[in-house]
């Protein structure tokens, strides 16, 4: 398998540390230090925290986690149907969110907006090659990570995505019938390229059952955790994605806006969002740590509190008054216990409240 993937060229990652694929603490423990840290950023990343328990004590530097984090920025994803290694129809769709969460939970729009031209040459090449490589006749999809035009390759299945009924619906072709014909041997043809100039965009929003799960944290990430999904258009991304979330039960606030943010760059990509709220007549509240870096971004707000910290107003209790309306509560990007985490409260506050809740800096951006 390794050959033909040599032979494409195709590396998943330009660090031959990212290579190591330990998973027990006995394992981590051959390594060298600066890999050790490696690895616990990988399987923090990559595989839902369920490896965080067994290296917890392996402390990876700020360094290791932007080395990692440069390849997670854009995740984006291939489906369609080939024909003995020919691909017949496909279509590229973009994650909203950074790499990070589970395409099954992630916002997906549909043509992609903010891939260079460039990123998806090579996206088609690449997997033009892959179908070829694999011989493929039927359904398949890839997910790939982008970066400006550096692209890598998560992975390929042989199987209809879950976006294919999505897509289907935007480009007025049925993928399914064509994988369903390339399987049974019949005639197919490619659809013509004018099927894919249309002057609308497609938005999946995800819908979630949180308040059925009493004490689980209301957060996304690399483990599936959404029970529905709704598709909408609209004449740009910006109304396709408001119809798409306002359809899975997100509600505008009127007034106040609380924002809870961990780590300093997920803070400063909420700043242009904030400012335009404030422009715009809304209040913000923010807990402690996000109150003062707004504060020193020359961006009013209240300070509220957390149920572990002293002082008024506590945030909750603004809940249950009905005064804040949306929340905003981004956790850090590692959380080895959700109900360690003092935002925890605030999340599950906001599901068993019902007050709209977003965990997800990019999207909440978007939003």
């Amino acid at each position: 398998m390794s050959d033909w993937k040599e032979r494409l060229g195709m590396v998943y990652s330009t660090n031959p540390d990212f290579e190591y694929t330990t998973s027990t603490e006995e394992e981590v423990a051959t390594l060298a230090p600066e890999k050790q840290n490696l690895r616990v950023w990988l399987d923090r990343k990559h595989r839902g925290g369920k490896t965080v328990t067994l290296v917890k004590d392996f402390v990876g530097s700020e360094a290791d986690l932007q080395e990692l984090g440069r390849m997670l920025k854009s995740k984006c994803g291939v489906g369609g149907s080939a024909k003995d290694g020919e691909i017949i129809a496909y279509a590229i769709s973009e994650h909203v969110e950074f790499a990070g969460v589970h395409s099954g939970d992630a916002t997906i729009q549909f043509p992609a907006q903010k891939l260079y031209v460039e990123t998806v040459r090579r996206i088609k090449k690449i997997s033009g090659q892959i179908a070829r490589e694999l011989n493929i006749s039927g359904p398949f999809n890839i997910q790939y990570l982008a970066r400006e035009n550096e692209i890598k390759v998560i992975e390929c299945n042989l199987r209809a995505s879950r976006s294919f009924p999505f897509v289907s619906k935007v480009l007025k072709i049925n993928f399914i019938d064509i994988a369903t014909r390339i399987m049974l041997g019949l005639p197919v043809e490619k659809p013509s390229k004018n099927f894919f100039d249309f002057d609308y965009v497609g938005v999946k929003a995800s819908q979630f059952s949180f308040n059925r799960l009493q004490k689980a944290d209301p957060v996304i990430g690399v483990d599936m955790t959404s029970t529905g999904e709704v598709g909408c258009l609209g004449e740009d991304a910006n109304s396709a994605l408001l119809t798409s979330m306002l359809s899975v039960g997100m509600r505008v606030p009127k007034k106040n806006v609380l924002f809870s943010i961990g780590s300093p760059k997920q803070k400063a990509q909420m700043l242009d969002s904030a400012r335009q709220l404030i422009a715009k007549g809304f209040n913000i509240y923010a807990t402690l740590g996000t109150s003062k870096f707004l504060a020193e971004a020359g961006i009013p707000n209240t300070t509220v509190y957390q149920p572990s910290e002293e002082g008024t107003p506590q945030a909750i209790d603004l809940m249950r008054e009905g005064v804040i309306e949306f929340v905003v509560s981004v956790p850090k990007d590692i959380v080895t216990d959700p109900q360690n985490d003092v935002c925890y409260h605030v999340r599950r506050a906001a599901i068993d409240l019902n007050v709209p809740l977003l965990t997800n800096a990019r999207l909440a951006a978007a939003f």
